[in-house]
């Protein structure tokens, strides 16, 4: 695949190497030091806080990052992974302005952790946490690092099946990107439609799972709900809505999208009726619930009082987003009695001694129908054909 190296030569081997080390739990990492009058994590925070770079920082830091990834990248460290790359770099560039060190350590591991990401040499494990690590790069304090952007998008977009499991990764290191308002404004058409395209890919590829193409589509809507624009025409309020409105989608899935309705920003004077996206909220939070009385009284059992509260909270954040973009207030209205009436059934469903769980159907049964009165004074639900946008 153009743009992805499929092998190491023996000087990318060799500077990646030197960078994977940056990995490594901090108490593995503190006992080698120790042991060998290597350098410590505190050696190296002090190198990034001075802000300097002479001959014997360079090799200090080469040390410390060669010992990071080389251990980041051994299969017996396991769980400790995330813990090594928070104390082996997080932890030590917090509050760093840019400065040389910095930029040789971002520089020496931007290269080497795309080459082990992006090469046949190493386990997937490897790869997967070296191209998180690279979505974790920092140019300062929590700005990330601007030349990460592009690498994530050439895995993203360009990576053969056989990497597909990177894809996850590269999304994590997006949201992050788009969370700290960092992808330039010249960029920002071209993730966003990258991530519309994951989005509304209803079924898996060939060799993904259902739960991971799930997550990559849950991942994909947050990056765009980080970017906040409901597009040109709408249409990442039509590709929420429809996984919201589609009872093939999983639950969870349909929840994160009712959620993330409310996080858009929708411009004033826009055409896009936000009184009706509550609407559709709404309704599909009373279908959600009715589902899980029906399932759970068809196999004999409880209704699961985590399902229905994950619907209602996941309703009342989308709703309270949305309340604060109604364009007047009898639309400002109607949305705030709907979330006040469905955080109402949440707040008596979460209380197990007013309702255990022999009562929950009976409960939910009782309160739906005044969900069903709010709804019934506003407009009808949205669909992702009906909804319109200027």
């Amino acid at each position: 695949m153009h743009g992805l190296p499929t092998r190491i030569s023996a000087i990318g081997v060799q500077v990646s190497i030197l960078l994977c080390a940056a990995i490594v739990a901090l108490s593995p990492l503190v006992a080698r030091a120790q042991a060998q009058q290597r350098v410590m994590p505190n050696d190296v925070r002090r190198i990034f806080m001075a802000g300097r770079l002479s001959a014997q920082d360079k090799q200090t830091l080469t040390n410390f990052y060669k010992d990071v990834v080389t251990i980041m990248m051994k299969p017996s460290t396991g769980d400790q992974v995330p813990d090594v790359r928070a104390k082996g770099y997080k932890n030590l560039v917090r509050g760093v302005n840019k400065n040389p060190a910095l930029d040789y350590v971002n520089k020496m591991l931007l290269d080497g952790l795309f080459r082990v990401a992006t090469s046949g040499s190493y386990s997937p494990a490897a790869k997967y946490n070296a191209m998180l690590f690279l979505g974790e790069l920092t140019e300062e304090n929590v700005k990330p690092l601007p030349e990460a952007l592009p690498k994530l998008m050439l895995v993203l977009t360009r990576a053969p099946a056989s990497m597909d499991y990177l894809k996850p990764a590269t999304l994590i290191g997006l949201k992050r990107f788009a969370q700290e308002g960092a992808i330039p404004q010249n960029q920002i058409g071209a993730v966003a439609g990258a991530m519309l395209q994951i989005v509304n890919e209803t079924d898996p590829p060939a060799g993904r799972s259902a739960s991971a193409h799930a997550f990559m589509r849950r991942s994909a809507a947050e990056v765009l709900a980080e970017i906040g624009h409901p597009g040109p025409n709408g249409e990442v309020v039509k590709a929420f809505t429809a996984i919201a409105t589609n009872p093939k989608s999983r639950l969870s899935l349909r929840c994160s999208m009712a959620r993330l309705l409310g996080e858009l920003n929708y411009p004033a004077g826009s055409k896009i009726d936000v009184q009706q996206i509550a609407a559709t909220i709404g309704r599909q939070t009373i279908e959600n619930c009715q589902r899980e009385v029906q399932q759970a009284e068809e196999a004999d059992r409880e209704p699961s009082r985590r399902v229905l509260l994950y619907s209602l909270d996941s309703a009342y954040e989308g709703l309270k987003g949305l309340a604060k973009s109604a364009p007047n207030g009898e639309a400002e209205t109607y949305i705030r009695k709907l979330y006040g009436t469905i955080y109402s059934l949440y707040r008596d469903l979460d209380d197990q001694e007013k309702t255990p769980d022999a009562e929950l159907a009976a409960m939910v049964n009782t309160e739906l129908p005044t969900i069903e009165e709010v709804l019934q004074t506003g407009p009808p639900a949205a669909s992702s054909e009906t909804l319109e946008a200027d």
